[in-house]
């Protein structure tokens, strides 16, 4: 959005009165556009608008779901290191989120815009691309949906959904096993015209964990339209289902060059968001040399008491205990190295 934009929003905006929390099932923040979750959630949930000053007063665990609804507004209300931090809160400590267009941009890692970039929440590790000309944008092309369940009877094919002006998705380089493409853009809003038009193969529904809670965020309006809203039903149950606590792939395992000696490695790999812990087996050719265990969600561990000149080959996988359950992730890919001569 232009700075001049965001400049008469940031003068009109004020601050609300913060009430106590009731715990109800459903919290919807107000930015304009709450009414038809509302509309479509109360006949079966206690869904409660809440203005920014009450998120940020905390969010209790009993709230079940947190829903972002679209318009302007919530990009400029993300801009509040008080509200981030109260999100980021109750989403890590197994709380729900719901984003709907504009409301979807605040779960990402930033936004781009007109003139520049922001950085959002940070739920999912996605960019948000977003330009004042979409909103004028009449899109008719479609999305690509996956096979997941979610999408129902919607998986895999093309399927119109209400599409105004919401965000197209980039996945943070090295994050891809961590999010769940649901959609893409089937095609360019006006091929060829302008560089922000250029959609096609982007992310248009992602969902993630983070820490203990769940995030699905929607570029479309699926609850727009009567024959559509299965489809945010879908999304709604998924969200409420028990939480699926095991952790993704480890990723980008790595050994830096100026770690590798002839009798010692440090072994590096990204980390998850609220991991206990990780464990990597050492071997040599196909045999297991060594099980190293780590109890602290750290990315990286030097190995010792190897031998010169001698090709070793590691796996890491990530765990989180919950409630003291262990719930263990898939190994990575193994990672070969050789150790220097003497």
């Amino acid at each position: 959005m232009r700075k001049s934009f965001l400049a008469i929003f940031f003068i009109i905006f004020f601050p609300f009165v913060a009430q106590a929390a009731t715990g109800d099932d459903i919290w919807v923040i107000e930015t304009g556009g709450e009414s038809a979750f509302v509309s479509l959630l109360g006949s079966e949930y206690t869904v409660t608008t809440k203005t920014t000053d009450e998120i940020k007063a905390g969010i209790p665990d009993s709230v079940d779901l947190l829903i972002y609804p679209g318009g302007l507004l919530p990009i400029l209300q993300a801009q509040d290191s008080t509200l981030q931090e109260a999100i980021r809160t109750y989403i890590n400590g197994g709380g729900k989120y719901f984003g709907s267009c504009g409301g979807s941009i605040p779960g990402a890692e930033s936004l781009t815009y007109d003139s520049g970039t922001m950085e959002m929440i940070g739920l999912v590790p996605v960019v948000a691309n977003d330009y004042l000309e979409w909103t004028a944008v009449a899109y008719a092309d479609g999305f690509i949906f996956n096979g997941n369940a979610i999408n129902g009877d919607y998986g895999n094919g093309t399927h119109w959904l209400s599409y105004t002006g919401g965000p197209a998705f980039d996945i943070a380089i090295g994050h891809e096993n961590e999010v769940e493409v649901l959609a893409t853009f089937a095609a360019d809003f006006n091929s060829g015209q302008t560089s922000h038009y250029q959609v096609q193969g982007k992310a248009a529904i992602v969902s993630a964990n983070y820490g203990l809670g769940k995030v699905l965020l929607s570029a479309p309006h699926p609850e727009s339209y009567a024959e559509t809203q299965f489809l945010f039903f879908n999304m709604i149950d998924w969200l409420l289902a028990a939480p699926d606590y095991t952790p993704a792939q480890v990723t980008n395992v790595r050994v830096p060059t100026k770690y590798l000696k002839a009798k010692q490695v440090k072994i590096r790999w990204d980390t998850q968001n609220n991991m206990s812990g990780y464990v990597i087996k050492l071997y040599r050719k196909t045999k297991l040399l060594r099980t190293i265990k780590i109890t602290a969600n750290i990315g990286y561990r030097v190995i010792r008491k190897l031998n010169p000149a001698t090709a070793y080959k590691v796996k890491v996988r990530a765990k989180r205990i919950v409630n003291e359950i262990i719930y263990r992730g898939p190994f990575s890919e193994k990672k070969s190295f050789t150790t220097l001569s003497q």
